[in-house]
């Protein structure tokens, strides 16, 4: 669709009207028109779509149902970093308090395995590697990420039988 070549924002990502994290199977929304990207771009920002992925964590997770508020910052090596909130405010804890923005994921169980929980997830905000950096701190990373995980996971079976990142739009 060669009309799409000055759609969008950004020249050279014609008509991508979001994104997804590196390594993230997914549909992607591209805009054949500036009008249709307008349009699109609007129905995002104002959280008109709902995104929903699927996501395999390590660890089994009790809860069936939870969210994670944790504010995510950028981090002094460029990683995104979030940490979960402290209601405890004193001189020990002064230096864990999280700046950053605001990001909310709704996560529910949908299979649980001897190592591994499959989850349900849905974003309600959009920061930079929001899921994979919310579970992270949650303390279960996702199965096969290599940015947002723990060493005594990158060499497990379970790793090295998926080879990739699973998370799933």
């Amino acid at each position: 669709y060669p009309e799409i070549a000055r759609v969008g924002e950004n020249l050279s990502r014609p008509g991508i009207v979001h994104r997804l994290d590196n390594d993230t199977s997914g549909v992607m929304v591209i805009a054949r028109t500036q009008k249709m990207f307008n349009h699109l771009k609007r129905q995002f920002k104002e959280r008109h779509v709902k995104k929903e992925y699927n996501a395999l964590a390590h660890g089994v997770i009790p809860q069936d149902h939870f969210i994670l508020d944790f504010k995510i910052a950028r981090g002094g090596d460029g990683r995104m970093v979030a940490r979960p909130r402290s209601n405890v405010l004193s001189l020990k804890t002064i230096r864990s308090v999280q700046d950053g923005r605001e990001a909310i994921t709704e996560c529910w169980v949908e299979d649980r395995f001897s190592h591994t929980t499959l989850l349900r997830v849905e974003p309600h905000t959009g920061r930079t590697n929001q899921i994979r950096v919310h579970l992270f701190a949650y303390n279960d990373p996702i199965v096969g990420d290599t940015l947002y995980t723990q060493k005594k996971y990158i060499r497990t079976v379970v790793e090295k039988s998926v080879g990739r990142l699973f998370l799933v739009s």
